[in-house]
């Protein structure tokens, strides 16, 4: 234990030892290069020789490096993402040597970028951007031996992206990100995509979207014409999106199917048992009460599942793809309703027709009936009369029908 506690002790003082001898060597080279690059920044920026009011004819470089991205909203048709900005050029009046500050590139804060001049970039088709400043600005400024200047900064964008929605929710987007000057034409100021090995706009590994799939991303370059006189240079970014239809299958299609199908249960009630309904503890009744009542349900369920739900859907002129397939969901529930009232309705004027020819059947049946029992009685009194005519040939003027009583005798006429 004594041995361990000594070597532990001694090895402790010779580190101090050493760091005593290191640290004033160390401090002392920091102070002399902090001093150089003062002095040396000091004479790039006097005024006399640099006035960041004057634009250099450069051009400006860009690249992007994608934090985060979303949300996408399809009712303001817009989409935000989180990124690393990033703009490079050239101003020849920062050059310096190398051997004046030791150092081939300085890096500076924010504070620096006021004593600079900086283009004055804006996102054509932005809506609401900011600068993130928690806890100081997220910005700094690199400057190389041969006046070559990187500013990067982090920033949160929300910019405007067209929407075509005619396939919602079996679509595809493509977003764009304008990125031009505010206040200079493409001759004094001109903006490209920064060249290299790996592409201009890159995104951080895991960015994705609730609702899309980041399929492609794709960059380019164009001098634009602008109601002033002169031309305008922009790059543009396309973020080519594909919606995720799976919130869609459960929300809205699945429903709307099984309430479709749902709604076919009347295609196999029998007609004849519709009567049932009047019959007290019936299993029939209760089928076709029910049957009835799952109609109106499901034309209701309809109504509210596809057209009561439109605040989370895109607010376009024209049908989507959605609208269709609700629509058509609404007119098979609505169109099997009136099927079941039509064959109920056909099956009744049907019973009440056959009831009226029954009846007229039975009324002309009663009447042919009084007709031939008046012929059988006419027929049977004929054949009385003849009968008794030929009984007694004499008496010839004695016609059918009438008493023998009230005849007068044969003896009378002779």
């Amino acid at each position: 234990m004594r041995l361990e506690f000594f070597t532990s002790n001694l090895f402790f003082l010779l580190f101090s030892v050493l760091i005593d001898l290191v640290h004033p060597q160390q401090l002392r080279y920091n102070k002399g290069l902090s001093k150089d690059v003062t002095n040396l920044l000091d004479s790039l920026l006097r005024e006399d020789k640099y006035d960041k009011r004057f634009r250099p004819a450069v051009k400006i470089e860009v690249n992007m490096y994608i934090k985060s991205m979303g949300p996408v909203s399809e009712t303001d048709e817009t989409y935000s993402m989180d990124c690393y900005f990033r703009q490079i050029w050239v101003d020849n009046r920062l050059k310096f040597n190398r051997s004046q500050g030791g150092l081939k590139e300085f890096s500076m804060n924010w504070l620096f970028l006021e004593r600079v001049w900086k283009p004055d970039t804006y996102f054509v088709n932005g809506k609401r951007s900011y600068l993130h400043s928690i806890t100081v600005p997220n910005k700094f400024l690199r400057l190389r031996d041969d006046g070559k200047l990187t500013y990067s900064m982090r920033l949160t964008v929300k910019a405007k992206c067209p929407m075509h929605l005619r396939k919602f929710p079996l679509d595809s987007q493509s977003c764009p990100l304008e990125i031009g000057s505010y206040g200079y034409g493409d001759l004094d100021v001109l903006y490209a995509w920064a060249p290299g090995k790996s592409p201009p706009v890159q995104t951080e590994a895991g960015v994705n979207l609730a609702q899309y799939d980041l399929v492609d991303i794709t960059t380019k370059e164009e001098i634009r014409m602008s109601s002033r006189r002169d031309n305008f240079s922009v790059v543009t970014v396309h973020f080519n999106l594909k919606r995720h239809t799976g919130y869609f299958m459960l929300q809205v299609y699945v429903p709307c199917t099984l309430i479709v199908s749902c709604s076919w249960v009347s295609f196999w009630i029998d007609p004849q048992a519709v009567p049932a309904r009047s019959e007290r503890n019936s299993c029939t009744s209760f089928i076709v009460n029910w049957v009835t009542f799952s109609g109106v349900t499901t034309v209701l369920s309809m109504t509210t599942l596809g057209f009561g739900g439109r605040s989370q859907m895109p607010r376009t002129s024209y049908a989507t793809a959605l609208d269709w397939f609700v629509i058509l969901c609404f007119a098979f529930v609505f169109a099997s309703m009136v099927e079941y009232a039509a064959i109920n309705f056909m099956d009744k004027m049907m019973k009440d027709i056959a009831a009226k020819a029954k009846t007229k059947k039975k009324l002309n049946r009663q009447e042919s009936e009084t007709l031939v029992s008046w012929v059988e009685r006419l027929y049977h009194g004929l054949l009385e009369w003849f009968e008794s005519q030929l009984k007694d040939p004499w008496n010839l003027q004695k016609k059918p029908g009438r008493d023998e009583d009230d005849s007068e005798p044969a003896s009378v006429h002779h």
